[in-house]
């Protein structure tokens, strides 16, 4: 057990250093109170671990597809993440219908380390509230916490570097109950610019 945990930190080193939203295996929470209360005290948005229609549509991986009015098109904010990552090298990451291929794809690609990348993810999930309006709905009304984790031997595990996800859902849901949209990123800046250095 010992050597598998070694093994399992060498590579989620790796792949934190290439930007890979991977597992934070130190996060165990044991309670299984949270896979029977998901939808009564939280929304649980893990893409193979939702068990609310709102919490499944909310993932990443969720295929909702929606316009960037300056990225352009994309199938689902996984694909969207790694095209950003990627600095826009492949149009794949933009419709391909598969988001579990995005990973596997970038893994043999350079990625990049963008500044105000949060930011430009949670832009992405404003867009594509903003092209399905039941979607919208669901998600402004709502009003239990949102986060991510899966159960494995009766305990809550929760992947690494994704928590700003979640509190950016949430400020995301109270901007838009004002009618609001988030603060513009400056894409020309944060990330044209570095297509051309690049």
């Amino acid at each position: 057990m010992k050597m598998f945990s070694q093994n399992l930190s060498v590579r989620q080193a790796k792949e934190q250093e290439q930007g890979y939203c991977d597992i934070d295996f130190n996060t165990y929470v044991p309670n299984l109170r949270y896979l029977q209360t998901d939808g009564i005290d939280h929304i649980n948005i893990h893409p193979h671990h939702a068990k609310t229609v709102l919490g499944k549509d909310l993932s990443m991986h969720a295929i909702f597809p929606f316009t960037h009015p300056v990225l352009g098109e994309f199938t689902c904010v996984e694909g969207y993440w790694f095209y950003l990552k990627t600095l826009g090298v492949s149009d794949e990451f933009k419709l391909n219908s598969s988001p579990r291929h995005y990973r596997f794809k970038a893994r043999s690609m350079e990625q990049h380390r963008l500044e105000h990348f949060q930011e430009m993810i949670i832009d992405g999930f404003y867009y594509k509230f903003l092209c399905h309006k039941a979607l919208r709905e669901a998600f402004i009304n709502s009003n239990l916490p949102i986060v991510q984790y899966w159960i494995s031997e009766e305990k809550r595990m929760t992947p690494a570097g994704l928590s700003f996800i979640n509190s950016g859902l949430s400020s995301l849901r109270a901007i838009m109950r004002e009618g609001k949209a988030p603060t513009p990123v400056d894409y020309q800046k944060y990330f044209f610019d570095l297509q051309k250095v690049k």
